[in-house]
């Protein structure tokens, strides 16, 4: 075994990886998603005026929807930021909707007023801007009551025109949404090969065959602890990250294309019908580095 480690670490080049041009991996983590380096901090007079303006809008904190929020609570969910870089503040709501769950919106400044340009559901994991402006925006959605998994979805944002925004839906990826995510990312993502076959792809980094997990005996993978995939030889897919778990062992963090076939899965598919990635940990010991 020690053999085969040492093989890999000689296959891990950097020139290898980049040789790949495989495109590098977005970190999209709603848990260790902050806001503090990206809104700006507005008088409270700004709050107050935009909460008043948008009278018919955040039902939840406003008493109409049963739900027990207030609307002192809302400021806290309102975050103020240029995304277009015409110099006014834009304004990002992340809260509680109407119904179960909560929502993400959007609101353009078109001075003075607002307009709603963006609605989804559940939270966000991600912003990156170019040039000052907002390029891609990824939102998590873990969805509601018996549902486990995690729905990564990536827009891409154009602007077409002054004070007109469009959000497409450009990929998306799920995971097991109480799953684990890496703790190193490679340098660069790359490719590789499964070797043997009946491989498990788990959500968390260590061998658990006997633990309850939600999906249970109701799926095609039975009650087998964190195994959410069971794979086929020759199986290929995208290394993102690694963990070491406290037998040694190592393990990769890695991507399975939409057509990729599963010989087991509790994978299913969200409400949008967009294909989907599926996201899990593998062993690193038995895999091909393409």
């Amino acid at each position: 075994m020690q053999k085969i480690n040492i093989a890999l670490f000689i296959l891990l080049t950097p020139a290898l990886l980049a040789a790949q041009n495989i495109t590098p991996y977005k970190v999209s983590d709603h848990n260790k998603f902050s806001w503090l380096n990206i809104e700006k901090k507005v008088p409270q007079a700004v709050i107050t005026r935009f909460i008043a303006d948008e009278k018919g809008e955040f039902p939840a904190y406003r008493n109409r929807s049963g739900y027990g929020y207030t609307i002192k609570e809302l400021p806290a969910r309102l975050h103020f930021i240029d995304i277009n870089n015409d110099g006014a503040n834009d304004v990002i709501f992340e809260g509680a909707g109407g119904g179960e769950g909560n929502v993400v919106e959007i609101f353009l400044s078109t001075k003075p007023s607002y307009k709603k340009v963006f609605e989804d559901k559940e939270g966000v994991s991600n912003i990156i801007f170019e040039n000052n402006k907002l390029k891609e925006l990824i939102i998590s959605d873990w969805g509601c009551c018996e549902d486990y998994l995690n729905f990564d979805k990536t827009f891409s944002v154009s602007f077409s025109a002054p004070g007109s925004l469009t959000f497409t839906l450009v990929s998306q990826t799920a995971s097991v949404f109480q799953g684990i995510s890496p703790d190193t990312l490679f340098e660069k993502s790359f490719a590789f090969e499964i070797l043997n076959d009946d491989y498990n792809l788990r959500s968390r980094p260590a061998v658990d065959d006997s633990s309850y997990e939600p999906w249970g005996e109701s799926s095609s993978a039975g009650r087998v602890g964190n195994v959410v995939a069971v794979l086929y030889a020759g199986t290929k897919g995208i290394a993102i990250g690694k963990q070491t778990d406290n037998t040694g062992r190592g393990w990769w963090y890695i991507e399975l294309d939409e057509n990729v076939a599963l010989k087991k899965s509790v994978f299913y598919e969200n409400e949008n019908k967009f294909s989907t990635k599926k996201r899990g940990w593998i062993s690193s010991r038995f895999v091909k580095i393409l």
